[in-house]
């Protein structure tokens, strides 16, 4: 099997530009999940005092729970792929350069494994 070397090319102006999107998505994703969060707790409220309110509130629990899930899910995710570039720096025969730009991948990985749990513990922490 013939070695191979892992090139990465950056375009620093246009990681600014998709970081700044990126930031503005994750403002308004975190938004919405507030008002979700927000609109649950209301509609246990609510659900106590109307009966009618149960079947609703039963959709809006399947559907918090299905964040929950794929929360759970991209953390794996993002374990596996910290697993794999671990692995191309251990075994492969990078450049420097590479080498450094993989670590760095990594790291902005670990981040938002970081990022995906605290959103984890926030939508559980409402649980009653």
């Amino acid at each position: 099997m013939k070695d191979s070397i892992i090139s990465i090319e950056i375009d620093i102006p246009d990681l600014a530009k998709r970081d700044g999107c990126i930031q503005n998505m994750e403002k308004m994703i975190q938004e919405k999940k507030n008002f979700i969060i927000e609109k649950r707790n209301r509609m246990q409220e609510e659900e106590r005092k109307n009966e009618f309110l149960r079947g609703i509130n039963k959709d809006y629990e399947k559907y918090y729970h299905y964040i929950v899930n794929e929360k759970n899910n991209q953390v794996r995710f993002m374990d596996g792929l910290t697993e794999y570039i671990d692995k191309i720096i251990r075994e492969g025969e990078l450049k420097e350069e590479d080498l450094k730009r993989a670590e760095w991948e990594q790291q902005k990985i670990m981040m938002e494994i970081t990022s995906i749990k605290d959103e984890l513990n926030q939508l559980t922490k409402n649980i009653e």
